[in-house]
């Protein structure tokens, strides 16, 4: 049954769904979504979402396409991130030639409730400054999915972290859901992140974290050692690993930092 529902006939449709409970059947999903678009009043910007049951706060959004999620969430995280080239904090305006380079390699998005938060406001107060530009300001599906999902959780004070990945994904969604869902996991369980950070810094090597940071740089801030850590372990950990951007790693880490999760009683969240 359908828990919450709210259509902006002018704007689009976010709805939220009943819990997924790992491992899921994603396919289902994916399969029931891509009918309910069609009979929807807005199907210009469909999106479902829903909670993951044994991770309070992880919010999955299923979008119908690439372009609706990238119209959502992609300011966003590049802003939080500090990704393509902008510094972290920094708004992209619409017509950024980057902006639209990005769009087409970013497969899916995690980010975190407080974060969306600061960039709300940030993006506010700088459409306001600039006389409500609307190469600045929020366009209607960004404002829709926060006025819908993210400000209502925030502001009470809810964890949240908001996942998002599309129907029409050339990447295997068992990739990219598992991918984001690591990094929810590495924002919401604190026993989870604590097992991390303690395998960054003890059992690699300095040289082992420079390999890391080099790797990644090409689509992520290596600066940002939060970033790296949580990239490191999405990376290591995710189905089909040894294809992805750390694959020459896997073989190395994977079985190691599975050991030392399990020995601190927490396991990777796994969906099918």
């Amino acid at each position: 049954a359908l828990a919450f529902a709210s259509i902006l006939p002018a704007q689009g449709a976010v709805l939220d769904f009943p819990d997924l409970d790992p491992p899921g059947d994603i396919p289902v999903w994916k399969s029931e979504a891509k009918l309910r678009r069609r009979s929807s009043a807005t199907p210009h910007f469909y999106v479902e979402c829903r909670e993951v049951s044994v991770l309070k706060g992880a919010e999955v959004c299923l979008f119908a396409e690439r372009a609706q999620m990238s119209a959502a969430l992609l300011r966003a995280s590049i802003s939080i991130e500090g990704l393509g080239g902008y510094a972290k904090g920094a708004i992209p305006k619409h017509s950024d030639k980057a902006l639209r380079k990005i769009s087409f390699q970013a497969g899916g998005h995690d980010l975190l409730g407080t974060d969306l938060l600061h960039f709300y406001t940030r993006v506010n107060a700088a459409c306001e400054a600039r006389g409500n530009s609307a190469d600045l300001c929020f366009r209607a599906e960004e404002e829709e999915i926060f006025r819908t999902l993210i400000l209502p959780r925030v502001e009470r004070n809810e964890p949240l972290v908001v996942i998002g990945f599309d129907n029409n994904s050339s990447m295997p969604y068992i990739q990219s859901v598992s991918h984001e869902l690591l990094h929810a996991q590495y924002f919401l369980e604190p026993k989870f992140r604590e097992t991390v950070d303690k395998f960054w810094n003890s059992f690699l090597t300095e040289r082992d974290r420079a390999d890391v940071r080099t790797i990644l740089a090409r689509n992520y801030n290596p600066k940002d050692e939060f970033l790296m850590r949580n990239e490191f372990q999405a990376y290591i950990l995710m189905p089909a690993a040894e294809v992805n951007q750390l694959g020459p790693l896997v073989k190395r880490f994977r079985e190691p930092l599975r050991q030392a999760l399990g020995a601190a009683g927490v396991r990777p969240i796994r969906i099918e």
